[in-house]
């Protein structure tokens, strides 16, 4: 599942990014799954959490990336406001979706 979309640039954010979740711990939700979706013009499919213990459960875990990103200083592209539970099914690069589907 994702919990945050980051634009790093090098492999230092990388390893700052990887050092401010290093901290992160969290029990595995029970999520019940019901209906597809998507995002980024139909780029990628998804599955629906739901129950609403679930869809908490994954925003508070999703709250608390986005603030260590945040405090590390990295962007993070998807905020606590904008989270939607899910669990990500698959995610076509946009070249390969032009190639199959033009």
């Amino acid at each position: 599942m994702t919990l945050a979309v980051l634009s790093l640039r090098d492999n230092t954010e990388v390893a700052r990014a990887a050092a401010a979740l290093s901290s992160v711990t969290a029990s595995a939700p029970t999520l019940h799954l019901q209906g597809l979706g998507t995002f980024g013009k139909g780029r990628v499919l998804y599955l629906r959490v739901r129950d609403d213990a679930g869809r908490q459960a994954l925003r508070e875990l999703a709250d608390d990336t986005a603030r260590l990103l945040v405090h590390a200083g990295l962007y993070v592209s998807d905020g606590p406001k904008t989270f939607t539970p899910h669990v990500t099914i698959a995610k076509a690069r946009a070249r390969e979706r032009r190639r199959c589907c033009s």
